[in-house]
């Protein structure tokens, strides 16, 4: 999604620069660094970690 986005759209979704944000030492250098042009441009990795919590409940069948 993040590639197409990327590639296809030309755009930034929207919370990903504040999630990015973080990782700058000074707002300045957020701004310098030109959010949406430098993603156009950036190599993107993702690192997902799913947790299951419930696998829900089984349908009954009719009948039984």
């Amino acid at each position: 999604m993040l590639k197409k986005i990327q590639t296809d759209l030309k755009g930034v979704p929207y919370p990903l620069s504040f999630n990015a944000r973080k990782y700058f030492g000074t707002i300045q250098e957020f701004e310098k660094f030109n959010w949406p042009k430098s993603y156009l441009k950036a190599d993107i990795y993702v690192n997902a970690e799913v947790e299951i919590v419930d696998y829900g409940k089984k349908p009954m069948k009719a009948g039984k």
